[in-house]
């Protein structure tokens, strides 16, 4: 079971881990913002460093990103407002 935690972060909105990977759910408003994304074999001291880090961001790109394989596990529906251009 993933045990989410929101989080002050400009990019990023939960964190969560299971014991074993580490769950990311990003923010925004670019193209696959409000995507999770699973990181696999995430030790539990990663996840706790991770939590307690000043910038979630800076420690996602220094620490996590590419140091851990991942996948995109969800990319939520774009909604009608997203598009409008008029």
């Amino acid at each position: 079971m993933i045990n989410w935690t929101l989080v002050d972060s400009s990019a990023i909105a939960r964190i969560g881990h299971d014991g074993k990977d580490l769950f990311i759910k990003f923010k925004g408003f670019e193209p696959g913002a409000g995507s999770i994304y699973q990181y696999f074999e995430v030790p539990e001291f990663v996840y706790v460093e991770f939590m307690n880090s000043r910038s979630k961001s800076k420690f996602h790109d220094e620490y996590i990103l590419s140091r851990y394989s991942s996948k995109k596990m969800s990319t939520p529906k774009p909604t009608s407002t997203q598009y409008f251009t008029g």
